[in-house]
């Protein structure tokens, strides 16, 4: 709390005297703030909440844009606007496979580190979430047909991304063969 328009203190009236002023709440954290305006030895209490910056709207980008099964993809998390203060994310995968009863694949992963949830960091006046280090984190898409929903989650937004895994023939890539008795 100060003074808004930067007034020199003390100031002295006479009697009848009257004088108006404006108290400017400009918190450096979010979170319950008070303060004390002290006029003729009266104490006045001063009371304000300020509030975080809403984080930015995060975009899930594929790199292939349209990777299909047994690849590996690059994922980058985008921000629709530079964050004004700094956050924390999640970017989760999921599968289904492509018929009931089918197992998961557990090749559907990222890589490093390995699993299906990866945690991200995005600094003050950043457009790109960091993953360790990194602006991308690499994922393997597995051979089981279904579909692939990566989910980020960043502040209040949750953003989707789905790809799907269509069913491919089987191919055969070498034969050998060996006669015996």
């Amino acid at each position: 709390f100060r003074l808004a328009d930067g007034a020199p203190l003390p100031q002295h009236f006479e009697s009848g005297q009257e004088a108006a002023f404006e108290v400017t709440f400009a918190p450096q954290s979010p979170g319950a703030q008070t303060g004390r305006l002290v006029v003729n030895g009266r104490s006045f209490v001063l009371t304000g909440v300020a509030l975080a910056p809403p984080l930015p709207r995060p975009a899930i980008v594929l790199d292939p844009a349209a990777p299909g099964s047994g690849r590996q993809v690059r994922v980058r998390v985008l921000l629709a606007e530079p964050a004004r203060i700094a956050g924390e994310g999640e970017l989760r995968l999921a599968f289904e496979p492509a018929a009931s009863g089918w197992p998961d694949d557990p090749a559907i992963t990222f890589l490093a580190p390995a699993g299906r949830l990866a945690r991200f960091s995005v600094e003050a006046g950043a457009s790109v979430a960091s993953f360790g280090g990194r602006e991308e984190i690499v994922m393997q898409t597995g051979t089981t047909a279904g579909r692939l929903t990566l989910t980020a989650r960043f502040g209040e937004h949750v953003e989707q991304a789905t790809l799907a895994l269509a069913l491919l023939p089987v191919q055969v890539d070498s034969v050998r063969a060996v006669r015996s008795a």
